[in-house]
């Protein structure tokens, strides 16, 4: 990661500070996003994702991700393993966790642990995980969510999302979202039972 980190969390602070007074959509959208996107795009998107996938609030998080498919085009499983082993907090595991599997619709949760182990932030992401259960009905669209992405509320070309989708699944250790609930608990309980 670059040295560039600090800039980047100055400017990310702002920007959703911004965001939360000025954009249609709260708490952000994707006009709100376009206005910044070229200046977004002047960092590392990897340091980028780092420094805002470590905010604690997914609803802004999440949001703000969904509307920068342009970063998201940039960003490798390999690049994920690199983010996630920089990880400083369990909110950053558990965000990008959610933002993968609710929206790009991949289970990542294999990559996570690996490079957990590869840092020494096993306990960082089993504390994610934990949640992640406390939480798991949340990773799933629900039928508001799904509105929005077909009525156009958001402005989103969920085609974009699909190409990242099949991007990411090239990698074997990522696999498609199961899409129920039920099913995610299930994998993430496994995930926790063979942490080692």
């Amino acid at each position: 990661m670059n040295p560039g980190i600090d800039l980047i969390r100055s400017y990310s602070k702002s920007l959703a500070e911004k965001a939360m007074n000025e954009s249609s959509f709260f708490p952000v959208d994707r006009e709100f996003v376009l206005l910044h996107v070229k200046e977004i795009l002047s960092f590392d998107v990897k340091d980028f994702l780092l420094v805002n996938l470590e905010m604690e609030a997914f609803s802004y998080v999440g949001q703000l991700m969904i509307c920068l498919p342009e970063v998201w085009e940039e960003i490798s499983v390999k690049d994920l393993f690199v983010i996630s082993a920089s990880f400083s907090n369990a909110f950053a595991y558990y965000n990008l966790f959610k933002f993968c599997y609710k929206y790009i619709e991949v289970n990542v949760g294999d990559i996570l642990m690996e490079a957990a182990h590869k840092s020494g932030k096993v306990e960082l992401f089993i504390k994610a995980l934990n949640e992640s259960l406390r939480t798991v009905g949340t990773f799933i669209k629900n039928d508001g969510e799904l509105e929005d992405f077909e009525d156009g509320s958001l402005n989103i070309d969920l085609a974009v999302w699909l190409k990242i989708k099949e991007k990411i699944l090239i990698d074997n250790r990522v696999r498609p979202a199961g899409g129920d609930a039920i099913m995610l608990r299930h994998q993430i309980e496994n995930l926790i039972k063979n942490r080692l």
